[in-house]
């Protein structure tokens, strides 16, 4: 199994050098407005071969794996293995937000709250490309407006996918049900086996993993150890994606399968902040496992091109970008994309109140008193 973590030991230091304060300061603005510069585009096809499945999971980063003790082959299983992803948030609205605008380059916080360029929306993106888009959820996407959000400002246009008649084996925090991962993918592929048609780009959405989601009816759940369940968790949200990618095997139909992170769980904690917190985008938090799978009626995986490159979303997109100008499904292909060819980003991380950079060797975070301090890290 392929399971790649950096242990982060971080010491706050103001950095008190006016020079190098600015220095930092204009990195960052550099940055932004470089990524501003930088978009993918989809090509318009009457017929791409193959669909498109986002497994958009909550809670899970490298750390987390290391944390719950998880020595599993989950992501060796994956054609393409990105060890480097940068999610760039701790929360699930601006990741979900982020991922629907992978095409363009990495915004500011507050800037995922206006309208992007046209061109930026992934999902519009596939659209037009010749996808038709199916949206479902593992919850009721209430919780943080995710929901809404997600249509808003992700354009997430298509009805949500009913659960009537699926029983909720999970219940969040505030009781709203949790569905089973398996049940909620099996009844989109039958669904989307039976309307034929062309292609399709399915978002799925999925909070297994979150921080508070027990057992349903399950009375003082709070009390549990959280590494012990959500290591239970971790294994049973694995073993679902893995039968689902075998129920699309066994249909002879062409997936491409894209597992992604919003960002971590914050299992372990750190030094510098507690279990559970994320209010800093720490790169323990931020650096999550991604994995693309190319599932063919005959085609078996082959072993993971590790992409170790920093990347975030827009690595993604291009990544996209070529299977529908190269398919990698069609005959006699195995492997059409370079990794070298995939954009790499920059790391930096944000939430409403933090930012962390890491320029050269050294992170720096920079808070709601806009100091910057240098974080001292131990891989």
């Amino acid at each position: 199994p392929v399971v790649v973590v950096l242990i982060v030991l971080v010491i706050p230091v103001e950095w008190k050098g006016r020079g190098d304060a600015s220095s930092l300061d204009g990195w960052l603005k550099a940055f932004y407005a470089g990524e501003a510069k930088r978009a993918v585009h989809f090509e318009a096809k009457s017929s791409p071969g193959f669909d498109v499945a986002f497994i958009h999971v909550c809670s899970l980063s490298w750390k987390d794996l290391k944390d719950a003790g998880y020595g599993g082959g989950f992501f060796g299983r994956f054609d393409y293995l990105f060890t480097d992803f940068n999610s760039a948030t701790t929360y699930s609205g601006p990741a979900a937000i982020r991922l629907m605008r992978a095409n363009c380059g990495q915004p500011r916080h507050a800037d995922l709250y206006n309208e992007a360029g046209a061109d930026c929306y992934l999902f519009d993106g596939l659209e037009r490309a010749g996808f038709k888009v199916d949206f479902a959820l593992n919850h009721d996407g209430v919780y943080g407006n995710f929901k809404e959000e997600a249509r808003r400002l992700g354009h997430m246009g298509p009805p949500l996918q009913g659960r009537e008649g699926l029983r909720p084996v999970y219940a969040m925090f505030d009781d709203s049900p949790v569905y089973g991962d398996y049940a909620v993918l099996e009844r989109w592929w039958k669904s989307r086996l039976s309307a034929g048609g062309g292609p399709v780009a399915l978002y799925y959405n999925t909070v297994t993993l979150h921080d508070g989601v027990h057992r349903e009816g399950e009375a003082d759940w709070w009390a549990k150890d959280k590494a012990s369940w959500y290591g239970t968790r971790l294994k049973t949200l694995f073993a679902d994606v893995d039968r689902f990618i075998e129920l699309v095997q066994s249909s002879g139909r062409n997936v491409v399968v894209v597992f992604v992170p919003e960002h971590g769980a914050a299992l372990g904690g750190s030094s510098f902040q507690g279990p559970g917190l994320r209010d800093m985008p720490l790169p323990d938090i931020t650096r999550v496992p991604v994995g693309v799978r190319l599932v063919g009626g005959a085609r078996a995986p082959s072993d993971a091109g590790v992409i170790s490159k920093p990347t975030s979303y827009l690595a993604l997109a291009s990544m996209l970008s070529e299977f529908l100008a190269d398919s990698p499904f069609d005959k006699g292909h195995e492997k059409t994309l370079d990794p070298s060819s995939i954009p790499g980003t920059d790391f930096v991380s944000a939430t409403e109140g933090a930012e962390i950079v890491k320029k050269g060797p050294d992170y720096f975070l920079s808070g709601k008193e806009k100091k910057w301090i240098k974080l001292s890290i131990k891989d």
